[in-house]
């Protein structure tokens, strides 16, 4: 049967109310309303850097020196912006005593292939905020790691820890307009996807307006774009180190050629989705683009909240433009 598709939000009010399992995947576009540039897009990271080799095992052991600078410099970026009004509207439905007023006994997963961290500072705020946080509240899952989390590279040990200072070592100190004031959201860790029910980490950010976010981010851009070739080289003694063994730790985020994490959750959830919400990416590159199928073949529904669809098939509920736009009237969470 052909699918007939809809920009109507009543009709995407109707279909989501009766919904039990509510699964949602977001990428790169989801951040964009924060000022920080996505990878494909106009202007985007695979245009100014060689990403394949910011982001592989063997651009690593090519040059520890030239990942951990461009990871310092995104670091440095997602320190500094802040959640949109899309991350606001998905920390909203993952409670529950707010979502079931529009989706009465729905149950909630949001995936995010970001890792700037955007969705759990918003969730934090927003648990902050109304009070209303409690166990049963889905917390987003960070299936491609966290860029504030750092992993020990020594095999016999392995320890991973969260760490957000800013510079995380001075020889990768960068004058990118910097974090002055930390004085804004609190920055929620993510070592555990349980501890944002019981603590708040001390470090706060600088709340600026996008307007002075896009033009810090555009220095730093540039630096980013001389991230090869002509880079200084930072020693290997001089690099992130991990605070039990002292060995060189990397960025913990999962590289290309890697396995995305906490898939056997993931998957669990996708076989069990009635409707699958796609916000701020194509879905295009596996596996993610998997989890979109799999629900769309065995019946359920499928919504897109981006600025473009260039898929070959097409959704129930097509909503172009910006996320922070979009989403949080067809969620039904603006304020």
């Amino acid at each position: 049967m052909s699918r007939r598709t809809t920009t109507s939000n009543e009709e995407f009010h109707k279909v989501l109310s009766s919904s039990k399992h509510i699964f949602v995947i977001s990428g790169a576009g989801l951040s964009a309303g924060s000022g920080i540039p996505t990878y494909r897009g106009k202007g985007g990271l695979w245009k100014q850097n060689d990403v394949m080799k910011l982001s592989t095992t063997a651009g690593w052991v090519d040059s520890p020196s030239r990942m951990w600078q461009f990871y310092e410099s995104r670091r440095a970026l997602a320190l500094r912006a802040q959640p949109n009004e899309a991350h606001y509207a998905l920390a909203r439905f993952s409670i529950p005593k707010i979502r079931h007023e529009m989706a009465p006994e729905s149950h909630f997963t949001l995936v995010t292939q970001n890792i700037d961290g955007l969705c759990q500072r918003a969730l934090q705020k927003v648990s902050n905020e109304t009070d209303n946080i409690d166990a049963a509240t889905s917390l987003p899952i960070e299936m491609h790691g966290s860029i504030f989390e750092v992993a020990c590279t020594n095999y016999s040990c392995k320890h991973r820890e969260w760490n957000d200072d800013s510079p995380i070592c001075p020889a990768l100190a960068v004058d990118d307009g910097g974090v002055e004031d930390r004085a804004g959201d609190p920055v929620v860790a993510s070592r555990s996807r349980f501890e944002i029910l019981r603590e708040e980490l001390g470090r706060r950010l600088n709340a600026t307006n996008n307007e002075e976010v896009n033009e810090q981010n555009a220095a730093v851009d540039e630096r980013l774009a001389t991230c090869e070739g002509s880079e200084h080289v930072v020693p290997t003694a001089e690099l992130p180190k991990c605070t039990k063994c002292g060995s060189l730790v990397r960025p913990g985020v999962v590289w290309f050629g890697e396995s995305p994490r906490h898939m056997d959750e993931i998957e669990k959830e996708v076989e069990k989705a009635d409707i699958c919400l796609v916000v701020g990416t194509s879905s295009t590159v596996h596996p993610a683009a998997g989890f979109v199928n799999t629900i769309r073949q065995r019946g359920g529904k499928v919504a897109v909240f981006n600025v473009e669809w260039t898929r070959d098939w097409t959704p129930d509920f097509l909503f172009l433009g910006p996320c922070k736009e979009t989403l949080p009237a067809a969620l039904g969470t603006s304020k």
